[in-house]
């Protein structure tokens, strides 16, 4: 059984205007796809509810708030083994 989703053309619109910008509405995406706003509201909720869209980010320049640079640390650590008496 294929558990993938169905999209059609004018799913795949909805989200590759919404992966370019995730704030497009549904109007601009509507006037793009020749259907109503509505119809573009209940497509991406039928999105939301099959998990092909998961939510939307907010990202922040880091640079505008006067950071210079940034750095990803990655820490390793080693899970101990424990013996747990109890009295």
């Amino acid at each position: 059984m294929n558990d993938r989703a169905k999209i059609d053309e004018i799913d795949a619109k909805i989200l590759k205007a919404l992966l370019k910008n995730a704030r497009t509405t549904y109007a601009d995406i509507a006037r793009e796809c020749g259907v109503s706003s509505n119809s573009i509201r209940l497509r991406f909720e039928r999105l939301q509810k099959a998990g092909i869209v998961k939510g939307s980010i907010t990202q922040v320049n880091p640079k505008s708030l006067g950071y210079n640079y940034i750095a990803y640390i990655f820490v390793q650590a080693e899970a101990t083994k424990r013996q747990h008496t109890y009295e």
